[in-house]
């Protein structure tokens, strides 16, 4: 099993995230602890589906990484056309995973701020 799959909306998420998490101690940067990061296997995004359609679709999007990682990152822009706002895009999607088979503990939702 890997580390954590990153589940992003767009490219450029894509990008910066590789570039990042490819940095040296990229973990001492976030607080947490060291863990294996390989962009070709551990960053996914759908295409022809960005924002919104990550935030309608992230549990069927993410439900086949549970048998290949321990834990999961879904990021997307909080401000697009159509969101209900933070909040009720963080609720949304814990439970689109949750109802999944994601546990609470293996979700971790970050943002992008547009």
């Amino acid at each position: 099993m890997r580390d954590c799959i990153f589940y992003v909306a767009d490219q450029n998420m894509a990008e910066t995230f590789t570039g990042f998490l490819n940095r040296p101690h990229f973990h001492r940067s976030i607080g947490c602890g060291a863990f294996q990061f390989d962009p070709l296997l551990d960053i996914a995004r759908a295409k022809g589906k960005t924002d919104g359609g990550l935030w309608r679709h992230a549990g069927s999007l993410c439900k086949g990484y549970l048998k290949t990682h321990h834990k999961l990152v879904v990021a997307l822009d909080r401000d697009f056309g159509g969101s209900p706002g933070q909040t009720q895009i963080r609720k949304e999607i814990a439970q689109q995973l949750l109802s999944a088979g994601w546990q609470q503990s293996q979700i971790h939702r970050a943002r992008h701020r547009s």
